[in-house]
């Protein structure tokens, strides 16, 4: 008769999970910047397709929309300050 210690291999799926979601661990320190963001294409370069290449992505589009932000809020206070407007406070 074969018998199996469903705990120890609960135990064990389990283990294999949590390795499979550390990325820190399977990537290393070098795949993340100091704010814990994946860093640029450029720098390491995930595999297409690839979750974290997604999230990379999109962690770079994010950088971009920030600066066109901020960019264009720039412009528009040094507009309203040209026009001698003040922005409304609130």
């Amino acid at each position: 008769m074969i018998t199996f210690d469903t705990y120890a291999l609960d135990n064990r799926i389990d283990e294999r999970i949590e390795r499979a979601f550390n990325i820190w661990d399977r990537y290393g320190k070098e795949a993340f910047d100091d704010d814990y963001r994946l860093v640029p294409r450029e720098v390491y370069d995930l595999q297409d397709c690839h979750l974290l290449s997604i999230i990379q992505e999109q962690q770079e589009q994010i950088t971009e929309l920030r600066q066109v932000l901020l960019t264009n809020t720039e412009m528009t206070l040094t507009m309203a300050d040209k026009l001698g407007m003040k922005p409304e406070e609130g």
